[in-house]
């Protein structure tokens, strides 16, 4: 082939893949812009070019791995941007658009140090356009006030937490791939005792991350442990504490205050099995003087079965919301908090905890218990 032509084939593979961008079809374009990339290897090793076919080349090589990182990026997979550029630079030390490209794909990573390097670096280039510079001071502004609430959400998140997880959620609008920023928004939220929204949050965030991320396992496993299953959490925490982690130190106290609360509630649960239910109540109340502890809502709704027992059915709604306002989606403590209303007569609110299990999980036995509720409208929501 001559090189006239073989650059031209080479050509090509760039504006299928620049077609397929545009279309917001990135995985195929991901594949276009690999394949000519590839392309241009073989073709360097076969040596069919001339000298100024070779420079046309390297051009084009540099082209492809800048648009590909566009690509990486604008599918959220900003980590395999960075080698791109990277790349990208020493085929060409003056592209300023890969040392723009470069500074964003560290800023979504939530890597402030490394963004604003990448921004120095493009405003120290010589020859390039005046645009490209301002753009690079302005990204480089964004960077330092996005570092300075970093850091500021990191103090606030030993002293208000709720506070602390505003700055973060602002944050992430920028840095939505910040795996340690994820990470802190979620132990904010579990201080916070919002454990149906953290394992939420550390749900979406495993399935995104590499199974080596055991720092995301361990905060998986301290979700997992607040909403009741101690031994699964607990086992997936110690997992997780085989590795060099950055959370070591709050994962080995969630480990202790566990250990400590499951003495409790097995104490409990064995006086409540002997119906000795004031003294279950007690030994449930002596886990939930733990500080820190995350097993509350399974405490709280253990000791509301204890006040059922012994028909003191205000003591255990109360209990049952304690536990409900951790976590929204505890079909026993809603099960049992309907069981007190309909036991005082508060029909609606025990029509609605049903209403609210039918939706969580709509099993035979919800929609049962629902339908024998005597409330005059409750026929018209068993069949939602």
């Amino acid at each position: 082939m001559e090189d006239g032509k073989a650059f031209q084939h080479l050509e090509s593979f760039k504006e299928t893949a620049n077609m397929l961008y545009k279309d917001a079809q990135y995985d195929r374009a991901l594949k276009a812009y690999t394949k000519g990339l590839d392309a241009c290897a073989k073709a360097a090793l076969k040596d069919l070019h001339l000298k100024a076919t070779k420079a046309q080349a390297t051009t084009l090589q540099a082209t492809l791995l800048n648009n590909r990182a566009a690509c990486y990026m604008a599918s959220s997979k900003s980590e395999k941007a960075v080698p791109d550029c990277e790349a990208v630079l020493k085929l060409d030390p003056a592209n300023s658009k890969a040392a723009l490209r470069l500074a964003k794909a560290h800023l979504r990573l939530g890597r402030f140090s490394e963004a604003k390097a990448a921004c120095d670096a493009a405003i120290a280039m010589e020859d390039v356009p005046e645009k490209d510079i301002r753009i690079a001071k302005l990204e480089r502004n964004k960077v330092n006030t996005l570092g300075e609430q970093w850091a500021k959400a990191l103090v606030k998140l030993e002293v208000d937490p709720a506070f602390a997880v505003m700055i973060l959620d602002a944050i992430l609008a920028q840095c939505p791939e910040a795996v340690t920023i994820r990470l802190r928004r979620i132990e904010g939220l579990l201080d916070q005792a919002k454990v149906a929204e953290a394992k939420k949050a550390a749900d979406e965030l495993w399935k995104e991350v590499d199974s080596s991320q055991a720092n995301v396992y361990g905060v998986l496993g301290e979700c997992v442990l607040s909403s009741g299953d101690a031994d699964r959490g607990a086992k997936m925490i110690t997992e997780a504490l085989k590795h060099d982690i950055d959370n070591r130190t709050r994962l080995e106290k969630a480990v202790a205050l566990v250990a400590a609360q499951l003495v409790s509630k097995d104490k409990g649960n064995e006086l409540f099995k002997a119906k000795s239910y004031d003294a279950a109540i007690d030994a449930y109340g002596e886990g939930l003087q733990v500080q820190g502890g995350p097993l509350g809502p399974t405490l709280r709704c253990n000791r509301a079965a204890c006040y059922m027992a012994l028909k003191q059915y205000n003591e255990a709604i109360s209990d049952c919301t304690e536990a409900l306002e951790q976590d929204a989606k505890m079909e026993k403590a809603l099960r049992r908090r309907a069981q007190c209303y309909t036991a005082v007569e508060d029909f609606q609110k025990a029509v609605h905890d049903h209403e609210t299990l039918v939706e969580i999980n709509s099993s035979y036995e919800h929609r049962k218990q629902l339908q024998g509720t005597p409330f005059p409208f409750h026929s018209r929501l068993i069949l939602v």
